[in-house]
């Protein structure tokens, strides 16, 4: 499972959905940094790992 969390403050992360691939938590998590203008990642749910991280709709691949 891959979780999104947004930032609520800074290094403050709040989990927001989880989905089976990276893929749609990937263009969810895009999606809600965009519309929201904020931070989000996307975080393996197994392993802790942080996969990609999307400030106000850029991409900044871990």
């Amino acid at each position: 499972m891959y979780c999104i969390h947004r930032e609520e403050a800074p290094d403050r992360w709040i989990q927001d959905f989880c989905f089976k691939t990276e893929l749609r938590a990937f263009v969810r998590a895009r999606v809600m940094s965009k519309v929201n203008n904020c931070n989000y990642r996307v975080v393996d749910q197994e392993s802790s790992n942080v996969i990609a991280v999307l400030r106000q709709g850029k991409d900044l691949f871990m």
